[in-house]
C-alpha cells in the first residue's frame, strides 16, 4: 500500500469513527472535512466494503452428530411396539427412569414416532349429524345473529333471535345495527319477560 492510499485509509477510518462511534451527522462531516456530503456517504460506504472483505467468511459445517445413542431409539420402537396405545409422553417417563443423563426430549420421541409410522390412529367413524329436541317447551332456547341484512333505507342491520327448542316458536327477534353483547342481553331481556 503506498503513501497515498495509506493517508485516504486513516481518512475514512477516521470519518467512520466519528460518524458512528462520536455521532457526528453526515453534514457536520461534509463541513468539517470541506465536502459534499454525498462524498461522506461514498467514503462511509467504502469503508463497509472494505470491513466485509477483511473479515474471513465461516464455513458452514452441515449436518448434525447424532446426539443420543441408537439404543435409546431401539427402546422406544420397543416400548411402541409392546403396547400400540403408549403415547409418546409415557414412553418419554420410561425413558427419563432407564436413561436418566442421556434421555431424548419429548418432541424428538414424537418426531421418531412420527417417522417410524408407530403413531396410533383409532378407526375413523362417521358420526354426521344427531337429531335432537327437546320434549318440554322453554327447556331451552337457542339464539342466532342472521346478517348483514339490507333493509331499504336503514342499510345494514343484524337479527337477533331467540326460538324455542321444542316448539321452534319464536320467543324474542329485534334488528340492530351491531352484533354487541348488550344487544343480545336486551333480546333476552324480552324473552324473558314477554
Amino acid at each position: 500500500m503506498d503513501m497515498k492510499e495509506k493517508k485516504k485509509r486513516e481518512l475514512y477510518e477516521l470519518v467512520r469513527e466519528l460518524h458512528y462511534n462520536k455521532g457526528f451527522s453526515i453534514k457536520a462531516l461534509a463541513n468539517r472535512f470541506k465536502k459534499t456530503e454525498r462524498t461522506i456517504y461514498r467514503w462511509l460506504n467504502h469503508m463497509c466494503r472494505m470491513k466485509d472483505q477483511e473479515i474471513p467468511k465461516k464455513k458452514k459445517k452441515h449436518g448434525r452428530k447424532r446426539r443420543y445413542p441408537l439404543e435409546i431409539f431401539e427402546r422406544i420402537t420397543e416400548l411402541k411396539q409392546e403396547i400400540p396405545l403408549r403415547s409418546a409422553p409415557m414412553i418419554h417417563r420410561i425413558l427419563e427412569l432407564e436413561y436418566k443423563d442421556t434421555c431424548p426430549c419429548l418432541s424428538t420421541i414424537q418426531k421418531f414416532l412420527r417417522k417410524k409410522g408407530l403413531v396410533y390412529k383409532p378407526r375413523e367413524q362417521s358420526q354426521g349429524y344427531k337429531k335432537f329436541q327437546r320434549s318440554k317447551p322453554n327447556d331451552l332456547w337457542q339464539t342466532d345473529i342472521a346478517g348483514p341484512q339490507t333493509i331499504g333505507h336503514l342499510k345494514q342491520l343484524y337479527l337477533i333471535a331467540f326460538i324455542d327448542d321444542c316448539s321452534r316458536f319464536v320467543v324474542a327477534a329485534h334488528y340492530f345495527r351491531t352484533q354487541k353483547a348488550t344487544n343480545v342481553l336486551k333480546v333476552v331481556k324480552d324473552a324473558i319477560l314477554s
